[in-house]
């Protein structure tokens, strides 16, 4: 194949992504215990989810954001907050997380791939969404076959959610500095 060095990274970082999920789903059943066994399992979900909302303001910063993309990623964060809070257990607000991180890696392969092929931004939306979907229900069905887990339909829907909300957020968000580059 035919990759530039840039995309090639992204791809890379995504199946890294996705192969340390899978990895750990064995294993992350005993810590989530261990945190609820002793009550801090909420609030390590919210530090969590506090660092990831640094990560993406330092980002956003850094970028210097005109005001038409900073409206309209503070929208889709109201969006993101609100379907965390539609998820009743702390370790079902964890798929937004690792999957709204992969939605993003996968976003910037995707855009990668049809920059270079010509295509439009919103086919690698599409695409990634594709993909986001495709390796949360991979995540589900190793799950269904390991003794301390099973499969959830839900699951895979907070998956999908988590991801198509960062998605659609960066391709919105794009659109929006193209606009503001514009001014």
């Amino acid at each position: 194949m035919n990759w530039s060095e840039r995309e090639r990274r992204w791809w890379i970082a995504a199946l890294a992504l996705i192969l340390l999920i899978y990895a750990t789903l064995y294993f992350v059943r005993g810590p989530v215990e261990f945190l609820r066994a002793h009550g801090v399992l909420r609030l390590t979900v919210g530090a969590l989810f506090g660092v990831a909302a640094l990560g993406v303001v330092r980002q956003v910063w850094k970028r210097g954001a005109g005001p038409r993309e900073r409206v309209v990623l503070l929208a889709f964060a109201g969006v993101f907050c609100g379907a965390v809070l539609l998820a009743d257990l702390p370790e079902e607000k964890l798929h937004f997380l690792e999957y709204g991180l992969l939605g993003s890696v996968l976003f910037q392969a995707c855009q990668e791939r049809s920059a270079r092929l010509g295509r439009g931004r919103l086919s690698a939306a599409w695409l990634a969404m594709v993909l986001a979907g495709l390796a949360g229900w991979g995540d589900e069905g190793i799950q269904a076959v390991l003794p301390n887990r099973y499969y959830d339909l839900r699951d895979i829907l907070w998956n999908l959610l988590g991801s198509s909300i960062v998605i659609l957020a960066l391709f919105s968000a794009a659109a929006a500095r193209r606009r503001d580059s514009r001014l």
